[in-house]
């Protein structure tokens, strides 16, 4: 039989806390808390294999579960799923720094949680093979003048993949001179003088 996750959970609200943990204990989620501080869920970390953390950002001071999350992760890079009754700019920003795998706002439901739970493992285990490519065009896409068009991005990885102009003409659904035009303004938006010169330059990001 297939071991469940294990999750920490760390919220400051006893009562939000215990119906967590309960929820998650409905789900055959394997369960290490509730830790109310930092100290406290640092101290579980320690002892325990966990798989998955769902952090409170408030809960002490301000955005301690944001200081949390940096310092869980320096130990083991595990998914990160954020609570919060606060959905304000400022939060949301700081949050997003952590790349956190989901962020659920208070108050949520047991449905809620199991979808979001779901979706954070479902990607854990079947990553999206374009992931890094598209991180890395959209960063490229930052720095230069004309960023590139949803299309040309689609271009641009099926050119790191080595795909040939009739292959992106086929799998976009296009004609090999649309697929040549993509390309040339790619070229010129990027200063790219060819398909290795792109893929180079790609790659020092």
């Amino acid at each position: 039989m297939r071991k469940m996750p294990t999750i920490l959970v760390v919220e400051d609200d006893p009562v939000v806390a215990d119906d967590i943990c309960s929820c998650l204990t409905d789900l055959r989620y394997q369960v290490v808390g509730p830790a109310y501080n930092m100290e406290a869920a640092l101290a579980l970390c320690a002892e325990h294999d966990i798989d998955l953390a769902l952090l409170d950002i408030h809960l002490q001071k301000h955005n301690d579960g944001i200081v949390l999350a940096q310092s869980i992760r320096q130990q083991k890079p595990i998914p990160i799923i954020f609570l919060t009754a606060s959905g304000d700019n400022k939060t949301l920003s700081e949050a997003k720094e952590i790349h956190p795998e989901q962020y659920l706002l208070k108050p949520f439901n047991a449905v809620q949680l199991k979808a979001a739970l779901e979706i954070v493992f479902f990607n854990l285990h079947n990553p999206d093979a374009d992931y890094e490519m598209k991180a890395r065009i959209g960063k490229f896409n930052k720095v230069i003048p004309d960023p590139l068009s949803d299309r040309e991005v689609d271009v641009v990885l099926l050119l790191l993949k080595g795909a040939s102009n009739a292959d992106m003409a086929e799998q976009l659904f296009i004609s090999l001179h649309t697929v040549k035009s993509h390309i040339k303004r790619i070229f010129l938006k990027t200063g790219a003088e060819s398909r290795t010169h792109l893929i180079s330059m790609l790659n020092q990001l």
